[in-house]
């Protein structure tokens, strides 16, 4: 009973770890799972640029609106004001307005929108030299921008909230998943620990069988008692000398037939029906005479046999059988029955003792997740688990009965390319290495040598080890990128943020304490230099948002075949209604013998990419320098460079000046956050292209676009 006890706890307990193992695995893989989910941003709702933008409109459709009144030429405010209603009507779809709903700003956005349906009738009457009409258009844009700024202010709180919400969330699930995996190595090592156990024990079991075994074969064969075992089948197991001396037949005549063939007394019904009664499990005694056997001057000889069943976990296995001479002359000796019964205790309780460790040895094997082998005290094999075979490819037989541990390992670092050959393990030591299979698998090989000789090999899968470290350490550094992006971001907003808020309050506390006396040049020139302020606040804003959107992979790439002079001649023409005061000259390298100027890119997104090196070619340049734009083509690429003539860059800050958040000692008094030329790179990087500079200090720099030339580029080139 208590045997069968300890079965079943070592079934429950190996069942046990490996549900732990289970368990602790799938864990970690939902967890995993649902940090990817999570890390994907939904661009829908990024209610900041949405704000941002319809903002924007507001601003240009005012701004344009005052010089259309001051008599500038080519404003279309039509169109201005067709962007701004698009803006308005995207900040009404689904996501937008219940995000504004839930900052509570519901009433001002209806008032702002209930003060831009005025816009249709003063657009259609504005005129140049308007001035009455562009002040209404301004009173009637102030609930909107009002209305901007307080929800851009919102949704940036709201969103630095979501963001450290997630963070915090994502790091208490990482550790939950090294936790699992903690668990998981602890779940193996159990296993492992386990397996080892049973082997030593097995090997202990077979030594003292052996013992006993071989104590039995000595004591049967110095028995003056014969001893003979038969199978259930009644054919003959064993034969001892006392029964070739009592029947003359030798133990090679006898064993592995039938019992009644070996000798003419065991085909006597008599005798064959007790021999089955014993198999049957019933201890049978009969007493006999036999006057067929050879004994000389006697003519017949008595025997008595004693028949015992042999069990086995309380199945008949077979039975032996005692024959006692009873003769004067031939009768055993008195201590024949206590050797007989010592005999047959000690058989019982060896092979109770084998199989029960045997049962245990496959138990082990057979529910471990694991490749196990097993080799002799010459490192010979002579055990492994079809786990170790479906794990190590089999080409060359090296897992044959006989294989030594060095073959299996000179076998298996066919896998490994980066590593020399395996040296055989030394006595004393373990050999550890971790082997990548053809399939990609990786798995661990471990082999332990044995105390009292012989050495355990385990071969581990840890395919799954492997992705989790990696998908652990993707996930941690992508942790501290943002960690890092958002002190950036903190930092450059409390610098380059605070100065046209500077602005923009001294400006304004300017015109409170001057009252009614302020005239109206001195409301004007505040009043500009409040616009230029938010002006520049609102281009840090959509530079950072840019930047945000950049590094957590929210830009799409939409590339087709776009002919870039037309679109670099676009944005020249847009910088000079900009900044008229400066001259900017377009060169074009295209015509008989040069290739197209065809690229393979998103207009929208080079776009952005020229806007950003054209506005600092005209900021750090001096106001009477000439800026040289020039776009040319080779068979592989297309090129638009910018040239000015302004401050330069030092040669030791090049390696620097793409990195976002810097810029160069020379730019020091200019406005800037040091994001324009690492989107510009990482957006031209997109699309398969690059951003590099060529620069002296205090002479100028040359920011040179290249883009991969569109593959059908020959059909847009013009018809001879």
């Amino acid at each position: 009973m208590n045997r069968k006890r300890r079965n079943l706890f070592s079934y429950a307990l190996n069942v046990g770890v490996i549900a732990a193992f289970a368990v602790l695995l799938a864990f970690a893989l939902v967890r995993l799972g649902e940090i990817g989910r999570d890390m994907r941003i939904d661009a829908t709702e990024n209610m900041l640029w949405v704000v941002y933008q319809a903002h924007a409109a507001s601003l240009r459709l005012d701004n344009d609106a005052a010089r259309l009144a001051q008599g500038a030429e080519g404003v279309d405010l039509a169109i201005r004001h067709d962007v701004l209603l698009s803006r308005l009507n995207l900040m009404q779809e689904g996501p937008q307005i219940r995000f504004i709903e839930r900052l509570g700003l519901a009433d001002a956005f209806a008032e702002a929108l209930d003060s831009a349906e005025r816009l249709d009738v003063l657009v259609g009457e504005m005129a140049p030299g308007a001035d009455d009409t562009a002040t209404e258009i301004h009173d009637t844009l102030a609930p909107l921008n009002a209305f901007a700024g307080r929800a851009a202010n919102a949704a940036m709180v709201a969103e630095w909230d979501a963001l450290g919400g997630r963070l915090d969330e994502h790091r208490n699930t990482v550790w939950q998943i090294i936790a699992s995996v903690l668990g998981i190595l602890v779940a193996g090592g159990l296993l492992s620990a386990r397996l080892v156990l049973s082997l030593r024990q097995t090997r202990r079991t077979e030594a003292s069988l052996r013992r006993e075994m071989e104590f039995s074969q000595r004591l049967t064969a110095s028995s003056g008692e014969g001893i003979l075992t038969v199978d259930p089948h009644l054919n003959c197991s064993s034969w001892n000398r006392a029964m070739e001396r009592l029947f003359g037949v030798t133990a090679g005549e006898c064993v592995g037939r039938p019992i009644g063939l070996a000798a003419p007394l065991f085909a006597e019904p008599r005798i064959e029906a007790a021999l089955r009664r014993c198999v049957a499990g019933e201890e049978v005694h009969v007493d006999t005479r036999a006057d067929w056997l050879p004994r000389g001057d006697e003519d017949e000889v008595s025997l008595g046999l004693a028949c015992f069943p042999l069990r086995s976990d309380g199945e008949i296995v077979g039975a032996i059988t005692f024959v006692r001479d009873r003769t004067e002359r031939h009768g055993a000796p008195s201590d024949g029955v206590s050797h007989r019964d010592r005999l047959e205790q000690l058989v019982r309780d060896r092979t109770g003792d084998l199989e029960h460790a045997q049962r245990q040895l496959v138990s082990a094997i057979d529910t471990a997740p694991d490749g196990f082998a097993a080799f002799d005290a010459e490192g010979r094999l002579v055990l492994a688990n079809r786990k170790l075979r479906d794990l190590l490819p089999d080409d060359d037989h090296t897992l044959n009965a006989g294989a030594t541990v060095s073959d299996i390992l000179r076998g298996a670092q066919r896998f490994a390319s980066t590593q020399e050959d395996d040296p055989a393990p030394e006595p004393d030591g373990d050999v550890l290495r971790e082997l990548q299979l053809p399939d990609g698998r990786w798995v661990q090989m471990t082999v332990k040598p044995m105390p009292d000789g012989g050495s355990v090999m385990r071969l581990a899968d840890v395919t799954r080890y492997k992705e989790t470290a990696r998908e652990l350490e993707f996930a941690l550094e992508r942790e501290r990128e943002v960690g890092e992006s958002y002190r950036d971001f903190a930092s450059m907003v409390s610098h380059q943020f605070r100065t046209p808020l500077a602005v923009i309050d001294s400006s304004m506390q300017r015109l409170v304490r001057l009252g009614t006396k302020a005239t109206v040049a001195e409301i004007a020139e505040r009043a500009g230099r409040v616009r230029q302020a938010i002006a520049r606040l609102a281009n840090l804003v959509d530079g950072t948002l840019d930047a945000a959107r950049l590094e957590t992979g929210q830009i799409e790439v939409k590339a087709r075949g776009c002919a870039l002079p037309a679109l670099v001649e676009s944005l020249c023409e847009r910088q000079r209604e900009g900044a008229p005061h400066r001259e900017l000259r377009l060169h074009v390298a295209e015509g008989s013998g040069a290739p197209a100027t065809v690229a393979h890119c998103d207009p929208v997104l080079i776009e952005h990419v020229m806007s950003n090196l054209l506005t600092n070619a005209e900021k750090y340049s001096p106001p009477e320098a000439p800026i040289e734009v020039e776009v040319s083509a080779d068979e592989e690429a297309v090129y638009c460079s910018v040239h000015d003539q302004g401050v330069g860059i030092p040669a030791n800050e090049l390696s620097q000046v793409f990195q976002p958040f810097i810029r160069a000692t020379t730019a020091k008094g200019t406005p800037g956050t040091g994001i324009g030329l690492h989107l510009a790179r990482k957006l031209a990087r997109l699309q398969g292209g690059d951003v590099t500079v060529e620069t002296q200090e205090g002479q100028g720099s040359t920011f040179t676009l290249r883009l991969p030339r569109a593959p059908t580029a020959r059909q847009h080139e013009p018809a001879a």
